[in-house]
């Protein structure tokens, strides 16, 4: 099949075209970011589900005290790896036939995250991080994070990073500065780039705290809190396409 001569464009999700829907739309992400990751955390002794660089450090303590759990902290890097490349195939596809694929990767999401819960229960209890079922369970929320991670380079390109804080307070503390200089230009960018950053970072502090609490009192069944935030966002997102 020739491919076209121009460039692919990034798709933009119909919920991404205004101010007030990427604030709407990057806290609801940074809520179940973060709801999601300390879930897995605090499940699967100490597996982070959102992205590598905690796994890497995990694998790194694993390695020097001899402790369980090394076999997810390893197989989660090329789970992520796999699935990014996926999606982006994925998005080329349906870019080169001038669709759009942004439910499909939410709702694929949607039903990683219904995997891990429904194993993660069948897994309990869970008092092996090197249980087969734990690792199955683990690799799910990896697998479901990993999208969220592609789409939003992929899908919405420009979108403030929900997965991983670090970055957004180090952008939020040079915007800080910026507000308080005199220098107008920078002020106001600075201004407009906070209004949707700091959100962001607060709703992911908001989904680890209520997530560590909701794991607490039941379990698993504390993944049907992003499975229907996500549910919502995408009929929200097609109700504004339609």
């Amino acid at each position: 099949m020739k491919l076209p001569d121009h460039p692919l464009e990034p798709e933009i999700s119909p919920i991404a075209r205004d101010e007030f829907a990427i604030i709407c739309q990057s806290n609801l992400l940074s809520y179940v970011a973060g709801f999601v990751d300390v879930l897995g955390f605090v499940a699967l002794f100490g597996l982070f589900t959102n992205h590598v660089t905690g796994n890497i450090v995990m694998i790194g303590g694993l390695l020097t005290t001899h402790a369980d759990g090394l076999i997810p902290k390893l197989l989660a890097i090329p789970v992520f790896v796999m699935c990014v490349a996926l999606c982006r195939l994925v998005v080329l596809y349906y870019q080169r036939r001038g669709q759009q694929c942004w439910r499909l990767l939410f709702c694929t999401q949607m039903l990683f995250l219904l995997l891990f819960m429904v194993i993660g229960l069948s897994a309990l209890p869970i008092t092996d991080p090197d249980a087969p079922m734990a690792i199955l369970a683990g690799m799910m929320g990896v697998a479901a994070m990993s999208i969220q991670n592609a789409q939003a380079r992929l899908i919405n390109p420009g979108q403030v990073p929900t997965t991983i804080m670090t970055g957004n307070i180090t952008q939020a503390v040079i915007d800080m500065v910026d507000i308080l200089s005199r220098d107008v230009t920078h002020r106001d960018t600075a201004l407009k780039r906070l209004k949707i950053i700091g959100p962001a970072i607060f709703a992911f502090m908001a989904g680890v705290v209520t997530g560590a609490y909701a794991f607490l009192y039941v379990s698993f069944y504390a993944l049907v809190v992003p499975l229907v935030l996500l549910a919502g966002l995408v009929l929200h997102a097609s109700l504004r396409r339609a």
